[in-house]
C-alpha cells in the first residue's frame, strides 16, 4: 500500500484521535495540529503541531509539501440556557465549530481523498453494485459542503436567532419545591442571641413531634411492609436538622454569654441526637420488614405479646427520650435510663423462651428463631439511641447515682 500524508486538525481527543490511529494503524504519514499532543506519544508515522486553531497562525511552511487529504475535528459545546449565555461564550462556539471549519473549505478536494482511504473500496464490485456500495460516501462529502455553506450564510445572522429563540422559548423559573420548612427560625432574630436560641429550640419541638409521629406508625409500617411514609418523614427531618445547624452556626458568631453559649452548645448536639433517632426508626425498620416480607411465618402467640411488651417499652422510652431532649426534662431522662432493666429483663425472658423452642420439632423453628432475633436486636438498638439521648441531658452526678444503683 502507498504511504500517504494526511493532515488532521484537532487530531488528539475524540473522532480526531481515533482517525490518527486508524490512519497511524495503516502506515500512512499524519500531521496533527491540536493544543495538546500527550495522547498521540508512540503512535508510528504521527507529527504532533502544536498549534491554536483560534489564533489562525499555521504557516504554509509548516506543512508537508504533498498533502492526501485533510480533516477538520476540533468541536465544542456550551450547554447552558441562552439567557445565561455570556457573548464571549458563543462567539468562542462559532470560532472553533464554524469559522474554522470555513478555514478549511479550500481544501475539500483533499477532505474527498481522505474519505477515499479511509474508506472501503468496492473493488470487487462492478455497476450499480459499486455505486451503492460507495455513493454514500460521495453524499457524505455533499453534506460536508453543504452544511458547511449553509453556516457561512447564516452566520451574520445568529444573534437576531438567538433574541429570537430566547422571546419563543423563554427560560421558565425554577419553582423550588421544598419537602419541608422551619417554622421556627426568625433571622431577624440573629442578633438577639436569646431569642434566637429560643427559637431553635422550638424548632427542635418541630423535629422532635415529627419523630413522635414516626414513632406512631412503626406498628401498622411493620404490617403492611411498607416503609416509605417512614423514609419521607425522616427525610424533612434531615431537611430540618441543616436549617437549625445552619441557623445555630449564625448564632454562634455573636458574642454569647456563658449561658448561652452552654445552651447554644447543647442545641447543636440535640440537633443531631433527635435525627439519630429519626434515622433509627427509618434504616432499622427498613431491613426488618424486608426479613419479615421474605420469611413470610408468624410468631407464636406467647412470642408476639412478650415483643409486644417490649416494643410498648422502648416506644415510651423513646418518647420520654425527646421529651427530655426538647425541653431538658430531667426526670424523663431519668426514667429512659430507668427502663433499661425492664429491657435487659424482658430480652433474658424471650432468649429462654426461644431456647425452649429451638429444642422442639416444629419444621421452620429455625428460620422463626432468625427473624425473632433479627426483631430484638433492631428493637433494642432504637432503645441504645434513646437511651444515648437521655445520658446526654443527665448530670455526671445523677448519673453516676443511676449506674451505681
Amino acid at each position: 500500500m502507498t504511504t500517504k500524508t494526511f493532515l488532521v486538525a484537532g487530531g488528539s481527543s475524540g473522532i480526531g484521535l481515533e482517525l490518527v490511529r486508524k490512519l497511524s494503524a495503516q502506515g500512512h504519514e499524519v500531521l496533527v495540529v491540536s493544543r495538546r499532543g500527550e495522547c498521540l506519544a508512540g503512535l508510528p508515522g504521527v507529527t504532533h503541531l502544536p498549534k491554536d486553531l483560534l489564533t489562525g497562525d499555521l504557516s504554509e511552511a509548516e506543512l508537508p509539501g504533498v498533502l492526501h487529504g485533510v480533516a477538520y475535528c476540533p468541536g465544542s459545546i456550551t450547554l447552558r440556557p441562552f439567557r445565561s449565555l455570556k457573548p464571549e461564550a458563543f462567539l468562542e462556539d462559532f470560532h472553533i465549530n464554524v469559522l474554522g471549519a470555513v478555514i478549511w473549505l479550500p481544501f475539500i478536494a483533499q477532505l474527498a481523498g481522505l474519505a477515499e482511504t479511509v474508506s472501503p473500496v468496492a473493488a470487487h464490485l462492478q455497476g450499480v453494485e459499486r455505486l451503492a456500495e460507495e455513493v454514500p460516501r460521495q453524499i457524505a462529502n455533499a453534506a460536508t459542503i453543504w452544511a458547511t455553506a449553509n453556516t457561512v450564510l447564516f452566520l451574520p445572522f445568529a444573534g437576531l436567532f438567538a433574541t429570537m429563540a430566547i422571546k419563543i422559548i423563554p427560560d421558565r423559573p425554577v419553582e423550588e419545591k421544598a419537602i419541608i420548612r422551619p417554622m421556627y427560625l426568625d433571622d431577624e432574630l440573629i442578633q438577639v442571641p436569646s431569642m434566637a436560641l429560643e427559637r431553635a429550640r422550638m424548632e427542635l419541638g418541630h423535629m422532635a413531634e415529627l419523630t413522635e409521629a414516626m414513632l406512631a406508625r412503626v406498628r401498622p409500617v411493620l404490617e403492611s411492609r411498607d416503609l416509605g411514609e417512614l423514609s419521607q418523614q425522616h427525610d424533612q427531618i434531615v431537611v430540618l436538622r441543616e436549617a437549625v445547624l445552619s441557623y445555630l452556626q449564625q448564632v454562634g458568631r455573636a458574642e454569647l454569654s456563658d449561658a448561652e453559649a452552654d445552651e447554644h452548645a447543647l442545641l447543636v448536639a440535640a440537633t443531631g441526637e433527635i435525627e439519630s433517632m429519626s434515622a433509627a426508626l427509618s434504616y432499622e425498620l427498613i431491613p426488618l420488614a424486608q426479613t419479615l416480607k421474605e420469611a413470610n411465618t408468624t410468631p407464636s402467640k406467647e412470642t408476639t405479646d412478650l415483643l409486644e411488651r417490649l416494643f410498648q417499652t422502648i416506644q415510651a422510652s423513646a418518647h420520654s427520650a425527646l421529651r427530655a431532649l426538647v425541653e431538658h426534662d430531667e426526670p424523663a431522662a431519668q426514667t429512659v435510663v430507668a427502663n433499661r432493666d425492664a429491657i435487659l429483663k424482658l430480652t433474658a425472658e424471650f432468649h429462654r423462651q426461644q431456647a425452649v423452642r429451638l429444642a422442639g420439632n416444629e419444621p421452620d423453628r429455625l428460620l422463626r428463631l432468625r427473624v425473632q432475633l433479627e426483631i430484638l436486636d433492631r428493637l433494642r438498638r432504637l432503645y441504645s439511641v434513646a437511651e444515648h439521648m437521655a445520658i446526654s441531658v443527665l448530670p455526671r452526678s445523677v448519673l453516676a447515682g443511676e449506674l451505681s444503683a
